[in-house]
């Protein structure tokens, strides 16, 4: 099996490998390259799937540290919310989803 990598491929399908963000064409010392649409200096490059996965991977590393604290600071399960909120303020929202599967509600 052959897999054709042309610079459109790698920039549908792949991420920058340092921030996670979309790679760009750009015309570099006279020829085309593939380089971080963020900062031209990140090097690498990684697959959406595993992007995707490592992001929700971190979400429910972030459920568990709330249900920790909730522990820590002896909340009843049913208000992860409020712990959330300790941790994140405003940015316990993005996490929402996943402490909702946590405390059944």
């Amino acid at each position: 099996m052959v897999i054709d990598v042309t610079n459109e491929h790698i920039t549908k399908n792949y991420l920058c490998s340092r921030c996670w963000g979309a790679l760009v064409e750009k015309h570099v010392a006279g020829k085309w390259a593939v380089v971080c649409a963020t900062d031209e200096s990140h090097e690498g490059y990684v697959t959406q799937g595993f992007v995707t996965a490592r992001r929700t991977m971190n979400r429910l590393e972030a459920a568990e540290v709330g249900s920790q604290y909730a522990d820590i600071l002896h909340l009843p399960r049913h208000n992860l919310k409020a712990a959330s909120q300790a941790l994140y303020g405003d940015e316990y929202k993005e996490t929402r989803d996943v402490y909702q599967g946590i405390d059944g509600s």
